[in-house]
């Protein structure tokens, strides 16, 4: 946002330097990034009058002449055939000792001649229209040899203000805004221009206007103006545009530009007589509808952009730019002045998806306030009638929404003081709060009820009251105050630090570790075999993908391994820290889930649950669940009946693991088998220690004893171990099986299992006799209990 120092004094009395004022917007205001100087990018550039001009003799598109700038002898210059010059004619020449950008003008010779100085174009000095041609003084203005600094009273100074400072200040994206903030600062008193509101209707033209998508404009005034004028604006007026960067045009469009950047309201002007029908219509554009807009581009437009529209076509984009059907130009005699409060987020991606980002859509961004389609309309009109002639010639028509009510917060004087940190006089308060707009009464003597001006549509509480008060009164005279309190050492959290650690050790097993949110959608539930009864509902989800929250971290990760698959990861061991929810209960769980081509998976999980277990040295048993109903909560239904095991540790369940059933699997695009395993982190942090209890090296030789039985399918290793265990005592130093058969030369529903299990004793050498006993006295056990047939 630039602005203009002259143009602030236009409403109130500044008598700081440009410098001493920036400090004062940058602590009271807004940031300033750049003071700019108009009359120091224009030193050593002067009225110079061409005495005599001729052809370069070895350059075709090159001239020669001499210039009078105001010395005792004329000066040579070189200039391009750009510069069509005649004696006689007078304009802004270079001395050497000039920038023009990057280049300091100097003399030297161009293809042989001499020249010192250079004649300059308006768009290589930005002065008056910045187009590629070259202003020509007239006689009466002032002496060859004048600065056209002074000639074109070129002494503004421009305060570039930062505009990521003013994100949610739409008010301050205009001169009014600032000078009434710097009336406060200054303690100034504010000149807002006057103008006449006219009630009653100067002619007869037909205009209709409807706005037929509400939530995308709210407000919209307009009225035909005639007997316009198309000329140049006034030189003041131009002078102010072009030091805020704004390009001169014509009178019409000039006093739209000047009225946005004085209240702040963005406008529009399209020729009445081009707009079909005599209507304008606020909609989403058609399908395959098309604008060329004022910028030359031929667009394409989206449904979803707005725009405006006559009875056949759009005619311009909704609060962004105008389109050339309808363009102001020399021979428009008739307008239609258009002043609206469109939607900032639908003219915000508007102007995204049509990468037309403009001035106008800048400020519709922010959200004007609902009073300045008012304010600027009825401001353009009284400039249209002093300087283009301009009259009303239809009905005012203002459809849309009213203005809303006004927002009034009442105030304890004594929180202000206390949130500031400093005791605000009274009547300060009183008189900053007025001097911003504010309508301030009070309630008693502490209490006040401000009632906050429709153009200030970022207050709505006391403490935004605070917050104006803070920055009248000035944040750099608060004088810092040592915190107060005691610092405390953070709580331990020790099922944190046992989940963090077991992903850590999980990471040294190749576990990727991944994040999920807390959520998940009912889709999921069903997908699951879960019930959404007894699941927690959030009421205001941010999608309905994340409509309760989790109950298990499977869920999620399932849907991440799904991901990982479909991008050929073939082999995943995944694993999450997170907390799980429940009616009355919420506590942290870590989740692992590894996939695999067969059931052998299951096998291979179970050795990385018994490697934490190990590492944590928790010595844990593993039980097999037989009834389902005992484990009616998630994840446990998600597995496979005959893989759904615990692990339990001092009577306490630490662990639930299986393999996902292959319905479920399906259900979430999972072809793979997949192992899980939740482990329960406050009961696990429980029994976590440190200590780790080493055994003595057995120093007798251990027995190693191999047997093959055949048993039902339905026999489980756990049980067969249990009988290993039972019938070994205190000899049993290992068990595993390395075989398993199943095929033509055993039973239907049977199967064949190698095992072997090793004896040692701790206090003698272990004979084979005693040994080869306690082989017979297992297979004997096996074959009572499950029918077990000794192979050998």
């Amino acid at each position: 946002m630039k602005l203009s120092l002259n143009w602030l004094k236009e409403y109130i009395d500044i008598k700081e330097d440009p410098q001493t004022l920036a400090n004062l917007i940058t602590l009271h205001i807004a940031e300033v990034e750049e003071i700019d100087e108009q009359a120091k990018h224009l030193q050593h550039i002067v009225i110079g009058e061409v005495l005599e001009a001729k052809k370069h003799p070895d350059a075709d598109n090159l001239n020669i002449g001499k210039f009078d700038v105001g010395e005792d002898e004329p000066r040579q210059i070189v200039f391009g055939g750009k510069a069509i010059l005649n004696p006689g004619d007078r304009l802004p020449v270079a001395l050497p000792g000039a920038k023009i950008g990057d280049i300091t003008i100097e003399k030297r010779k161009l293809r042989g001649e001499l020249s010192q100085g250079m004649c300059c174009l308006n768009s290589e000095i930005n002065i008056l229209n910045g187009a590629e041609e070259i202003h020509l003084f007239t006689k009466d203005d002032p002496a060859n040899g004048t600065p056209v600094s002074e000639a074109l009273n070129l002494n503004d100074v421009i305060i570039d203000i930062d505009n990521k400072t003013l994100t949610h200040r739409s008010d301050l994206f205009n001169h009014i805004g600032f000078a009434r903030e710097l009336s406060v600062v200054l303690n100034t008193p504010l000149t807002i221009p006057d103008f006449t509101q006219f009630a009653e209707q100067f002619g007869k033209d037909e205009l209709s206007i409807n706005i037929k998508d509400p939530e995308g404009c709210h407000r919209y005034l307009g009225a035909v103006l005639n007997n316009i004028i198309i000329g140049p604006s006034p030189d003041w007026m131009q002078e102010r545009l072009v030091a805020v960067g704004v390009k001169v045009i014509n009178n019409v469009v000039d006093i739209t530009n000047y009225v946005m950047y004085e209240f702040g309201q963005p406008l529009h002007a399209f020729d009445y007589d081009k707009v079909d029908g005599k209507e304008i219509n606020v909609r989403r554009a058609k399908k395959g509808e098309a604008l060329k807009t004022l910028d030359g581009k031929d667009r394409k437009l989206e449904e979803s952009m707005l725009v405006i529209a006559d009875s056949k076509r759009a005619t311009a984009l909704a609060g962004i730019m105008g389109g050339t059907e309808t363009e102001v130009n020399d021979r428009t005699t008739s307008i239609i002045l258009e002043s609206a409060q469109f939607d900032g987020v639908t003219i915000r991606t508007t102007a995204q998806t049509a990468a037309a980002r403009t001035d106008g859509s800048t400020r519709h961004e922010k959200g004007l306030g609902r009073s300045m389609s008012t304010v600027g309309f009825w401001r353009a009109v009284d400039l249209l009638q002093k300087y283009a002639g301009a009259t009303i010639s239809s009905e005012v028509i203002d459809v849309g929404e009213a203005e809303p009510e006004k927002t009034v917060v009442v105030v304890d004087l004594d929180y202000i003081n206390r949130l500031i940190g400093v005791d605000v006089p009274v009547e300060d308060t009183h008189r900053w709060l007025v001097g911003l707009g504010f309508k301030v009464v009070e309630k008693d003597d502490s209490m006040i009820e401000v009632t906050v001006p429709l153009w200030r549509t970022d207050i709505h509480n006391h403490q935004d009251i605070v917050e104006e008060v803070a920055r009248m009164y000035g944040y750099d005279k608060v004088a810092p105050q040592p915190l107060l309190g005691t610092l405390e050492p953070p709580f331990k959290q020790s099922d944190f630090h046992t989940g963090q650690k077991l992903i850590h050790w999980l990471a040294g097993l190749g576990a990727m570790e991944t994040y999920n949110y807390s959520f998940y959608s009912e889709q999921d539930i069903n997908n699951a075999g879960l019930e959404v009864d007894g699941h927690i509902e959030i009421l205001n989800p941010m999608n309905p993908q994340q409509q309760y929250l989790r109950q298990t971290l499977l869920v999620n990760i399932l849907q991440v391994a799904r991901r990982n698959l479909d991008n050929h990861q073939e082999e995943l061991l995944l694993s999450e820290y997170g907390h799980v929810y429940f009616d009355e209960n919420e506590f942290p769980v870590v989740g692992i889930a590894m996939t695999g081509d067969d059931e052998s998976v299951f096998y291979r999980l179970k050795g990385v649950v018994e490697s934490l277990l190990a590492q944590a040295n928790i010595n844990a048993k593993l039980r097999i669940i037989t009834e389902r109903e005992e484990s009616a909560n998630a994840p446990f239904m998600l597995f496979d009946p005959l893989t759904d095991v615990r692990y339990v540790a001092s009577k306490k369940h630490l662990i639930t693991m299986g393999v996902i059933s292959s319905r479920v699997a399906k259900k979430f695009g999972i072809e793979k088998h997949l192992a899980y395993a939740e482990i329960h982190l406050p009961r696990f942090s429980e029994l976590m220690t440190s200590v780790t209890e080493y055994q003595k090296i057995n120093a007798y030789p251990s027995l190693d004893l191999d047997i093959s039985i055949e048993v039902e399918n339905a026999v489980t290793w756990k049980q067969i171990q249990s009988v290993i265990q039972d019938k070994s005592k205190d000899l049993l130093q290992n068990t595993e099986i390395f075989d398993v058969y199943t095929g033509d030369k055993v039973a239907d529903n049977h199967k064949s299992l190698g095992i072997r299990f090793v004896l040692a004793a701790d206090n003698r050498t272990l004979e084979m006799k005693e040994a080869e006993q306690i082989r017979e006295n297992i297979v004997k056990e096996l074959r009572k209990q499950y029918n077990a047939k000794h192979r050998y």
